[in-house]
């Protein structure tokens, strides 16, 4: 299972290894501060940007969406992800 956070300029701020992993990228270093333009096709990376504008403007989640997320090649898989809003105290 992958985990990520982003701030409010939409960079990652935390990753699990899992991610850094499925990315094909080594460390977390070397995906810390991207952004989804940086890490995904321009296509992807707007959706994703549409769905954390929603989180963060309803302060609800969205569950269970169904979406394409590149694997470390680059090639579309599917996955069930779930997205929710975090603040930080």
């Amino acid at each position: 299972m992958s985990f990520f956070a982003k701030d409010l300029n939409e960079k990652l701020v935390y990753v699990n290894q899992s991610l850094v992993d499925h990315f094909g990228l080594g460390d977390r270093e070397n995906i810390i501060n991207k952004s989804d333009y940086d890490l995904h096709p321009h296509y992807m990376a707007e959706k994703f940007e549409r769905d954390d504008r929603s989180i963060l403007k309803s302060k609800k989640p969205l569950n269970n969406l169904i979406e394409p997320f590149p694997d470390k090649f680059g090639v579309p898989q599917w996955y069930i992800t779930n997205k929710a809003p975090i603040k930080a105290e």
